[in-house]
Formats: C-alpha cells, sequence, structure tokens
C-alpha cells in the first residue's frame, strides 16, 4: 500500500479450460514441437504475466492507449524515469485435484493424490493431447510444398484454475474494477497460442470479490484475516457470472456422416479401421467433484476454419469480378492468405518477412470453437483404390474408416474480434460462405461424400446483413 493508493480491490476466481488451453513454455523435447508451461510441481499453471497480457490487450481495445499505460503500467527502455508500476496485480493460476480445490504451493512427493487423483495424472502427462494441423493451399488440400505441418500440445478440456486479480486505487467506486471484471467474461477472453482456432476459451466459474480501505482500522483488520490461499474467501462477496453470447451461432445437424480428423483409438470394438476420428477426453464436474470422461469425438474449431476461409475467398473474388480466366496467371495474389478477405477474417503471416515493414503479420477477426460430441451412431466403411486405366481395384489399396452417422445437432460459435475497416464485401462473402454450410453445399471434415451439414442460424445473420448495409452507406 502508498499512502496515496489506500483502496484494494481483490478477486478470487475459478477458472475453467472450455478448449484445451495451450501456453507455450518456448520449449521442446524433441518429440513435440511445444511444451505447454507447468509449476514446479510439474502441473500444468497460468502464468500470471500471460493473463495481465491478454487483460491489458482486451483493455486496451475498449479504451485509449494513455488510459491503459496508466492502469497497467508503461515506461520506455530508453526513458525509465517516465514510467509508472502497474497497478493491477495477477497471481499465477493453481491447477484443481479432483476435489476442486487449488494445488498451491510445493506438494509433497508422497502426496497420494499423484496417484489416486485422475485429473492430476492427466495434467501431469507431457501431451495431453497433441493435435496435428496442416496448411492448406489455394485449392483447399494440404500444402505439401511448404511443408506446413505442426503440431500442438494442449491440456485437456475441463481443468480449473484459481487465480488472484487485485488493484490498488484511490477512489471508494473505482469504474476500471468494474471494466476489468467484465474483460474476463468476454467471448474473446482466451489464452495461450491457437486462440483462433478454437483453443484457450476458458468461463468464469466462481468469482468473489472484495473492496478494503487500509486506511481504515476495521477494514484493515478484515483484510488481515484473508488468508494468501486462493481457496479463502472469507470477507468477500460472491459474483454471478454472465455466460457470454458469441455474435455468430449456427446449429448445425449432419445429414449422411462426418469424420474430422485422424485419431489413433477407434470408437467401435474390435475395430480394425484405418481412418478414424479425432478422440479426446474432457474433465466434468458435478457437486464440486471432478472426473475424467471416456474418449469423445472433437469437431475441432480448425477443421471449420480451413473449409470456410477457402469459401469466403471464392465468394470475395466473385463479388468483385475475379475469375480464372481473367487472372490465370495471377491466381495466388487472389487466393489464400494473399486474398483481401482472408486476411481481413482469418488473418495472414508473410513467409518471408520483411521487418522494416509493418504488416507482416495480422491476427484474425473471428474466433471458432471446438465442439465436443459424445456419438451414438458409428459405422465403418470399406474403401479401395481404383485404377484410373483400367478402373479396376488396385492390389493393397483397401483399407476402412470409422464415421459419425447419428444425427445429432451441435453448435457452430464464431466470435468477432474486430469489425472497424472491413469492407461490406467481406462480410457478404463470410454470410454466403456460411450460408453453404447451413444449406449442405459445403463439407466439413474428412471423408468421401460425408460432412454435409444442415443448420439454422442462432444469431447472427442479421447482424452480418446488417454489417453489409451499414458499411454501404457509409
Amino acid at each position: 500500500m502508498t499512502h496515496h493508493q489506500p483502496i484494494f480491490y481483490i478477486a478470487r476466481l475459478v477458472l475453467e479450460t472450455c478448449t484445451p488451453l495451450s501456453i507455450a513454455s518456448g520449449r521442446t523435447d524433441g518429440i513435440a514441437d511445444n511444451l505447454i508451461v507447468r509449476d514446479a510441481n510439474g502441473l500444468p499453471a497460468i502464468p500470471g504475466s500471460s493473463l495481465a497480457g491478454v487483460l491489458r490487450h482486451l483493455y486496451q481495445h475498449l479504451n485509449n492507449e494513455d488510459q491503459t499505460n496508466q492502469l497497467f503500467g508503461s515506461g520506455k527502455q530508453e526513458e525509465p524515469s517516465t514510467g509508472n508500476p502497474s497497478f493491477v496485480h495477477v497471481s499465477w493460476g493453481c491447477l484443481h485435484d479432483r476435489t476442486d480445490q487449488p494445488l498451491e504451493g510445493l506438494l509433497d512427493p508422497n502426496d497420494p493424490r499423484w496417484q489416486d487423483d485422475k485429473i492430476i495424472k492427466d495434467a501431469l502427462q507431457a501431451t495431453p493431447i497433441r493435435r496435428d494441423h496442416v496448411k492448406l493451399n489455394h485449392r483447399g488440400v494440404t500444402d505439401a510444398k511448404k511443408q506446413g505441418k505442426f503440431e500442438r500440445t494442449s491440456l485437456t478440456t475441463g481443468h480449473r484454475f484459481s487465480v488472484e486479480l487485485s488493484l490498488w486505487s484511490d477512489d471508494e467506486n473505482d469504474p476500471r474494477w468494474e471494466k476489468l471484471l467484465d474483460l474476463l467474461q468476454r467471448p474473446d477472453f482466451r489464452l495461450g497460442g491457437g486462440t483462433r482456432r478454437g483453443l484457450g476459451k476458458l468461463k468464469m466459474v466462481r468469482c468473489h470479490t472484495g473492496k478494503f480501505n487500509l486506511a481504515d482500522k476495521r477494514e484493515f483488520n478484515q483484510f488481515s484475516e484473508l488468508t494468501q490461499s486462493l481457496a479463502d474467501t472469507r470477507h468477500l462477496d460472491k459474483l454471478e457470472p454472465i455466460e457470454p453470447v458469441s455474435q455468430i451461432s449456427l446449429n448445425l445437424t449432419p445429414l449422411e456422416g462426418y469424420r474430422f480428423g485422424g485419431g489413433v483409438e477407434p470408437l467401435l470394438e474390435n475395430s480394425q479401421a484405418n481412418l478414424l476420428p479425432v478422440t479426446e477426453s474432457c474433465v466434468e464436474w458435478e457437486n464440486e467433484q471432478g472426473a475424467l470422461t471416456q474418449k469423445r469425438v472433437v469437431i475441432p474449431a480448425s477443421g471449420v476454419k480451413g473449409a470456410l476461409s477457402h469459401r469466403v475467398a471464392f465468394y470475395y473474388n466473385a463479388l468483385n469480378q475475379v475469375f480464372a480466366e481473367k487472372y490465370a496467371e495471377q491466381v495466388e495474389a487472389h487466393v489464400g492468405e494473399k486474398n483481401e478477405a482472408v486476411r481481413a477474417l482469418f488473418g495472414y503471416i508473410e513467409e518471408n518477412q520483411d521487418k522494416t515493414k509493418p504488416d507482416i503479420a495480422q491476427i484474425g477477426s473471428l474466433i471458432f470453437d471446438d465442439v465436443y460430441q459424445q456419438p451414438s451412431q458409428i459405422v465403418e466403411y470399406m474403401h479401395n483404390g481404383v485404377d484410373r486405366f483400367t478402373g479396376g481395384v488396385r492390389e493393397g489399396v483397401l483399407f476402412s474408416e470409422e464415421v459419425i452417422t447419428d444425427t445429432q445437432s451441435f453448435p457452430l460459435n464464431i466470435t468477432v474480434t474486430n469489425e472497424e475497416g472491413i469492407k461490406p464485401e467481406i462480410w457478404k462473402a463470410l454470410r454466403l460462405a456460411l450460408n453453404d454450410i447451413a444449406e449442405g453445399r459445403l463439407a466439413l471434415g474428412a471423408g468421401r461424400g460425408h460432412g454435409y451439414f444442415s443448420a439454422e442460424w442462432q444469431n447472427g445473420e442479421q447482424w452480418l446483413t446488417g454489417h453489409e448495409q451499414c458499411n454501404q452507406l457509409n
């Protein structure tokens, strides 16, 4: 405490991962491309700097730079005396055990939870989740020439973390505190890497907040009773979380069947299928008790994002009269990350980076969510390769795949993080591409003749149309 900042705001939060969390440590073990951040116990953790950086970015998105620097601190290396410290303090996020209690401090190596707690054992794996990714070229297929294959390690969906957020102030009713808490409940609040392809989504499960005037003896004594444990919420008030809503949402229903990615574990007993859906376990909580579920089918956001990006480029070119017969020798200048609509909505990064240019990379304006399903109907299909000259079966090319064939619907949620400077033709191209998914004209995932859906707009169609019309009027 300083003499001019006696008001101390504090919040102790419990955050739950809604999609896999991938905060990279910057290290590799020679097997995985990236390893997630861990604490002294070897358990995954949320670094305070990661959380503070995301909050700062979101706060500056809604306020000007001076207000942000005043709250989160600023300083220039060449002029250190001109800066100011941050009045916002963020603790490291501590993982919860199966009893929903944070694991704080250095744990005893003989603690029975190391062996008995399945949630802890899952988190202790070097790679709890490892997903393969590929880069698509302008034809919508794997870009083999540029070696665009990579993988990302993440923490299982459903794990919980306890975090403490605090603010020093001289205002009894500081509006900045409410703004900070609101940031944690925004749909674009994400942590770690791969956020634009579905990773890093968190929700606030519990929040206890308090305000103490440390210049007042009674309130100082109450604050002194509050221990350092993140689970201690005495003298703090409970704040009810708000479920954030994405701007665009469709409810997809499979028409035939679907399969996303290449899994390693079959869903059917005694299955010998070569091509399998991606499956992952999740952590589920009931009555403040956590349990690791059986493997569930994953509909990865990256699988939807890639197909949608390709179709958006097609419609944007069509709206701007860019056709192949006219630009046959300049096709690559209008497709993929060279396409203006793809760059604005899905982001880009220049391969041959020139650091003198300010626009060598840009994050996308859309965030997609992963979806987990527990299918009830799985079918194994047999396939064979056909000789293109004789029309007969090729020898040794017989394989099978597992396909999800039930008609259980699932949501496709898209969060828009930036609306400024995007042309009306881009919004229209996005709406037309989403309509193709909704009307069964755009297949998602892998498979032969599979991956088609019907869909109902839950919200977002009028929002997109309004943006087209509003931008046209402007």
